[in-house]
């Protein structure tokens, strides 16, 4: 999801494939963007530090 809409939104495929590497999807472990910015502190730290990484995870 983060690279699709990365995608559309202009990001550097580099750059979203760095940030859709932080949130886990292994079983047992995968997380929804929503709990990753939730719970995971550099997606949270990303998603507070502009407006262009809140339009990615939003």
């Amino acid at each position: 999801v983060i690279r699709d809409v990365g995608r559309t939104l202009g990001f550097e495929p580099s750059e979203t494939d760095r940030i859709a590497k932080l949130i886990p999807n292994a079983p047992g472990q995968s997380f929804t963007v929503e709990e990753a910015v939730k719970n995971l502190k550099e997606v949270r730290d990303l998603y507070q530090s502009d407006d262009r990484h809140r339009r990615l995870f939003d």
